[in-house]
């Protein structure tokens, strides 16, 4: 005898109603300070020209409308109409509807490319929900689970945990907003949908505000707050941000508050495969390439030079390989500081190809024809093997892109504004003062 589930009553009509009391203000303000995470995920998906991508729980579409400026064909589900009536402003030809998150309204294998930006897990049935979504989606297409990222040390977790003293007590067994916060909560829930998880990664997305007012409108149009605000008053909601806020706040009068968000990314396990948690031949040679050339990043030593704070003993790992703060002086020549070599496409290496990677690795050779600095170790790397190198690329591209740009290059005759790394003879650095002397006058 076969057991049936029950499934749990759906939740549009009241979060229909909560998301959209505030919607422009949400689209306005809101919406946008996670841009960042939007152009990461959809980056990592490679969702592009021909992709088929949906946003299940898509707001006012900003997501939506970065995965059609790069040429997918978007469609987006929500519960609140008038975040759905921004939507079809943003993206006329896009195809929004309303409606459930456990009932999508698509054919099975309709989408490459289905993402849940904190939405999965706020459904009513949020197992449902993640199933339907495996269910739109292409036997080789993506699924991606975008939650909070850890509540420790996060300073927007603060912001966030402001409003439960004013919320109404939630029913028996509610998820809070961090509850697949964990890596092994997160894999979890996606293998429980029948999902192989593929890689995790954080990404680390500032609330930036220009000041209090603007901070607030966006803070208080958010479906959470207007229940906060159903249950007790519109200004104790915004007394209780604005009191949050206050520690962030600027010299100049904006704020910025550090958030940090985790994506999933996960792949359909096979019918027969489910057992093994196998991918198919071709992912799994994907999968041994970028962990080779993880392994041979490591070995090589590539985080020393090119990952922020390593020289001081305190590598900023949310930005592996993001560009370093130390410059290396070479006599004659100048300062150079250490690349950003993260896929990101205005500081990092989002424009080059793998191909250009192994060049540069292997011969010194820019794709703009300038040769490397002398720094870069490229002629010991000359020896990789063309397996070897090609894996270096393929990790490099599949890091989470950093937006650093690094000072420099620094010529012989130019001032340097970046702690410097060099070689001194020891009469020159017998006159160099001590830590906490003054510069010799």
């Amino acid at each position: 005898m076969t057991a049936v589930v029950q499934p749990k009553a759906t939740t549009s009509d009241v979060n229909g109603k909560l998301w959209s009391a505030g919607a422009r203000d949400w689209a306005d303000i809101q919406e946008g300070v996670v841009r960042k995470l939007y152009e990461t995920v959809l980056e990592r998906m490679r969702v592009g020209r021909g992709t088929r991508y949906l946003d299940a729980g898509c707001g006012s579409g900003l997501a939506a409308q970065i995965a059609a400026s790069r040429g997918a064909a978007v469609s987006g589900i929500d519960a609140a109409e008038a975040l759905l009536a921004i939507a079809r402003e943003r993206v006329p030809q896009g195809d929004f509807q309303r409606g459930d998150l456990e009932a999508l309204p698509y054919p099975e294998r309709a989408f490459d490319a289905v993402t849940g930006f904190n939405s999965f897990q706020f459904a009513g049935n949020q197992a449902v929900a993640l199933g339907e979504a495996r269910r739109v989606t292409k036997p080789d297409g993506t699924v991606a689970i975008v939650t909070w990222g850890e509540p420790e040390g996060m300073e927007a977790a603060s912001v966030v945990g402001a409003l439960r003293p004013l919320m109404p007590p939630p029913p028996p067994g509610a998820p809070g907003p961090f509850a697949l916060s964990q890596q092994a909560a997160l894999r979890r829930f996606a293998a429980d949908a029948k999902l192989k998880p593929v890689e995790i990664f954080d990404v680390d997305t500032p609330f930036f505000y220009p000041d209090q007012a603007t901070a607030l409108r966006g803070l208080n149009s958010s479906g959470v707050a207007t229940r906060a605000i159903e249950h007790s008053s519109r200004t104790v909601v915004t007394e209780a941000h604005a009191k949050a806020i206050a520690p962030f706040r600027q010299a100049d009068g904006s704020y910025r508050i550090q958030a940090t968000f985790r994506c999933l990314l996960a792949k359909l396990m096979l019918a027969g495969l489910l057992l093994a948690g196998a991918l198919t031949p071709t992912a799994h040679a994907a999968d041994r390439q970028v962990a080779r050339g993880k392994y041979l990043v490591t070995l090589g030593g590539c985080n020393d030079c090119h990952t922020p704070g390593s020289f001081f003993g305190k590598p900023d790992m949310k930005r592996t390989l993001g560009g370093s703060d130390v410059g290396f002086a070479i006599p004659g020549m100048g300062v150079f500081v250490g690349a950003n070599l993260t896929p990101d496409k205005e500081t990092g290496l989002g424009t080059w190809t793998k191909q250009q990677i192994v060049t540069a690795l292997t011969t010194g050779k820019r794709p703009d024809g300038r040769m490397l600095a002398p720094v870069m170790p490229w002629e010991e790397f000359a020896h990789l093997t063309r397996a070897d190198a090609l894996a270096i690329a393929a990790y490099l591209k599949s890091l989470p892109p950093v937006q650093h740009k690094v000072a420099g290059p620094f010529g012989p005759n130019e001032k340097v504004t970046v702690f410097v790394m060099s070689v001194q003879p020891a009469d020159v650095y017998n006159t160099l003062p001590q830590p906490g002397e003054p510069p010799a006058k």
